[in-house]
């Protein structure tokens, strides 16, 4: 693969990381979007791991005409924060695989990388592949639902490949969907914020940053914020959603257990839980608390998941009731309301 980054000292960190690996190898480094694009059409690399942020030509050029000449999976790694944050939406709509936060000097953020990358990038190639194939048309027609629902609330948790998925299940559903939509995406905290944007720029349905305090509403689509807090469904007077300092077994944030067992706990069963691509456990237990408590629990198939790892974990439980592919899962849950 190839690895391309203005910084020296990151050239060094990202490829020894990758080299760590007895399954990956680093051929060629470069250091802006213009070697980027060189280096991909002279060498054909499996994978391309790129910054955004550099001097002269970036990652967005590098994403763009690669893109256009030359498609593979494209690991963006990168400083994203608030102020540039934007920019995630420019990757997903140009085509980049997966990304992950620039880890600054401290050892322990360089190890959250050494730790995540490898298996991003052996994911990447197939993974890649069944992103391409995602249908994104917007579903604009309103659906007939009964007066009496079966279901008053979904949650759904996603991960490695989450993004894309997400949106194309999304776009399945109608605009006058009658229940709330509350998603828990792994995914750096300084891309949520521009995630959303994106998203709410595509949907009818509104979208917003599901944080500390935000009320939950009928026909509304949330992603969860990732504090450094987990973020539960709480039931008072109304149910919101409130950060909480409890742990949970797969060590994710915003965790997807989390979201499953307390939004299971609210609903009881009214919850549908959907457990979509992504690396790890994650939503395992969650799944268990969803069925335990008489919600409905589906996984995506093995064939439209760009990674089965939690979709697989899932359904090894023996509590998900429907194993479904990405796109016949709207129309699915859709009928299941009413």
């Amino acid at each position: 693969m190839v690895v391309v980054d203005d910084s020296g000292f990151m050239r060094l960190v990202l490829s020894d990381i990758v080299n760590s690996d007895p399954q990956l190898k680093v051929i060629r480094t470069g250091k802006n979007g213009l070697e980027a694009v060189e280096l991909v059409e002279k060498f054909k690399p499996d994978v391309l791991v790129l910054d955004m942020m550099m001097s002269e030509y970036d990652g967005e050029y590098a994403i763009r005409n690669i893109m256009k000449k030359f498609p593979l999976p494209i690991i963006v790694v990168s400083n994203i924060n608030e102020t540039n944050g934007a920019l995630i939406s420019d990757i997903l709509e140009l085509g980049a695989f997966d990304f992950l936060s620039k880890p600054v000097r401290e050892k322990k953020n360089i190890r959250n990388l050494q730790y995540l990358l490898p298996d991003r990038i052996k994911n990447a190639k197939v993974g890649f592949k069944k992103q391409r194939h995602l249908k994104g048309q917007v579903n604009v027609r309103p659906h007939t639902f009964t007066q009496e629902l079966n279901f008053d609330a979904m949650v759904v948790g996603a991960s490695t490949g989450g993004p894309s998925t997400v949106e194309a299940f999304l776009n399945q559903l109608p605009a006058n969907l009658p229940i709330p939509v509350i998603i828990a995406q792994h995914m750096p905290t300084n891309f949520l914020p521009s995630y959303v944007t994106r998203l709410s720029k595509l949907r009818i349905l509104p979208v917003a940053l599901g944080k500390d305090g935000t009320e939950v509403l009928p026909g509304n689509i949330y992603i969860l914020s990732g504090t450094s807090n987990h973020i539960l469904v709480k039931k008072g007077v109304r149910i919101h959603i409130r950060e909480t300092v409890e742990k949970f077994q797969a060590f994710n944030n915003p965790s997807i257990d989390g979201l499953f067992i307390s939004a299971s706990n609210v609903y009881k069963q009214k919850l549908i839980g959907i457990v979509l691509t992504g690396m790890g456990s994650d939503g395992r237990d969650g799944i268990l608390a969803v069925k335990k408590n008489g919600g409905k629990t589906i996984a995506q198939d093995e064939k439209t998941s760009i990674v089965y790892g939690m979709p697989r974990e899932a359904y090894r439980t023996g509590k998900v009731d429907h194993v479904l592919p990405i796109d016949d899962l709207g129309g699915f849950v859709v009928s299941c309301i009413s």
